[in-house]
């Protein structure tokens, strides 16, 4: 007989019942290291977008914080102007009120003394007399409220950037009435004043007085101006 080659059969375990096997997937490995290094850079990539988010942010905060850094300082200055506006125009007019009143004293003081020179020669001067007391009256009453005016400041107070246009409008039209109302009662002076010329003229007989400056000078305000 001749030798076969025939191969011998696979024996089993047959502790378990089944072949045991060993297997080895390296490419497995690598596909979940793979994952993993794609799931770092896109983390990495969104915090890098997240940071370049707030870069921007604060820029623009800032940039905003300068312009409107600037734009505080233009309108202190502008406001720093008006208050300086509003304590010249008032010294400027109650100045010129004073000065009318000054005139007006004078006026009424030669007024007093040609009643004086009528009553000598023999004229009843007692209405005259009692204009004259009331003309004086006035202009010292006049004189003080001016003074009274001239020592306001009018200082602008700004409580916010939005009401800022609205509060110097308060604080200008409040300086506008005081030097209205002051102005009143120089014109009430200058009325008594007045009223002194034409009872003189009426005591004299004369169509105008004799007096060197005009009995009612022409006033150094006017409503346009407050």
């Amino acid at each position: 007989d001749s030798l076969s080659t025939t191969p011998e059969p696979t024996v089993a375990d047959t502790s378990t019942g089944t072949a045991t096997t060993t297997t080895t997937n390296p490419s497995g490995l690598d596909r979940k290291n793979q994952l993993l290094n794609r799931q770092e850079k896109r983390t990495e990539q969104l915090e890098n977008r997240q940071n370049r988010i707030e870069d921007k942010k604060n820029k623009m905060e800032e940039r905003k914080a300068n312009i409107q850094a600037k734009l505080n300082d233009r309108k202190t200055k502008i406001i720093e102007k008006l208050q300086t506006k509003f304590l010249n125009i008032n010294e400027r007019r109650t100045g010129q009120m004073l000065a009318h009143l000054d005139r007006l004293g004078k006026i009424l003081d030669k007024i007093q003394a040609r009643g004086v020179k009528a009553k000598a020669n023999g004229k009843d001067t007692t209405s005259l007399d009692t204009l004259v007391t009331t003309a004086r009256t006035a202009i010292a009453t006049a004189k003080t409220a001016v003074e009274t005016q001239q020592d306001k400041t009018y200082q602008i107070t700004v409580s916010s950037e939005t009401q800022a246009k609205n509060e110097v409008g308060q604080t200008s039209k409040l300086l506008q009435t005081d030097l209205q109302t002051t102005k009143n009662l120089v014109k009430a002076a200058k009325d008594a004043v007045q009223n002194a010329a034409k009872q003189l003229r009426t005591i004299v007989g004369e169509e105008k007085p004799r007096v060197n400056e005009s009995i009612v000078p022409p006033a150094t305000t006017s409503a346009g101006d407050l």
